[in-house]
């Protein structure tokens, strides 16, 4: 089943990362984030970095975005230590 993760960012913004397989959830959104709180982004050929306040991770039945609302199996809450 596909992964989509929403990333909450300062100033009320957030980031979303869809229809990634596990494997590439777990190596360029998640470990990165617990490590040092950052991720990074592509938007066209250009990479962005932002910093995370809390991660939010679902695993979908389909691979469709609209799915994060009604067709979420498991969703995972990850947040930074210390006070944002």
């Amino acid at each position: 089943m596909p992964f989509q993760a929403i990333a909450i960012l300062s100033g009320n913004r957030q980031k979303t990362i869809p229809n990634r397989s596990e494997e590439q959830l777990l190596s360029e959104v998640v470990l990165p984030f617990v490590a040092n709180g950052i991720i990074t982004a592509k938007w066209g050929k250009k990479k962005h970095s932002y910093r995370v306040l809390e991660l939010r991770v679902f695993e979908t039945t389909t691979a469709r975005l609209s799915s994060v609302a009604g067709g979420r199996v498991r969703e995972r809450v990850f947040r930074q230590p210390g006070p944002h």
